[in-house]
């Protein structure tokens, strides 16, 4: 699957993570949802998965192309309330699925899976609709906020293994850190 088509036509998406768009854009966006007959998103309602990722082509369209993607992605964590029990970058990584599937629902809407490839390396799979560029931000930020102090990281997109940006089903990323 490519970027920007559901898996589901049956999936549905929580509009506080649409919100994330205000959050990230700013009024920017208002005249893209004005476009597709939307006045105000309700945080509480459910949208459909496919608008959702219309929405989010028209931004990589229109808004400057990736770095607005990457800008969205990373919006989501500065919001999001965490158990008091993650508080490293594994911990944090690892809630990606269940916060996913908290946001989505009613059919095969993706997953992010999570795995150690040494103590201060993982590999994180996303197998989601969304764009490649989208993921990066997310992982990004949360990498950010739940490494050690002072700790250097990198997130990087694996160029060799299959992409969603060339049609392919997940991306893969490597978080590493100090």
């Amino acid at each position: 699957m490519a970027e920007y088509i559901a898996f589901d036509s049956n999936v549905e998406v929580r509009g506080i993570l649409v919100e994330a768009f205000f959050l990230a854009e700013g009024d920017s966006i208002r005249p893209i949802l004005q476009e597709l007959g939307v006045t105000r998103i309700d945080p509480y309602g459910w949208y459909p998965h496919q608008w959702v990722l219309d929405l989010f082509r028209e931004v990589a369209q229109r808004e400057g192309g990736s770095m607005n993607l990457v800008h969205i992605g990373a919006a989501i964590p500065k919001q999001a309330e965490f158990p008091p029990h993650v508080d490293n970058i594994e911990a944090a990584l690892n809630l990606l699925d269940a916060m996913y599937h908290l946001h989505h629902r009613g059919g095969e809407a993706g997953d992010y899976q999570v795995s150690r490839v040494a103590s201060h390396h993982l590999a994180v799979t996303c197998h989601t609709p969304y764009p490649s560029d989208y993921d990066y931000g997310l992982i990004y930020a949360m990498t950010k906020r739940f490494r050690p102090r002072r700790s250097g990281f990198v997130v990087r997109r694996d160029d060799d293994a299959p992409s969603r940006i060339t049609g392919g089903d997940t991306c893969l990323f490597h978080v590493t850190w100090e």
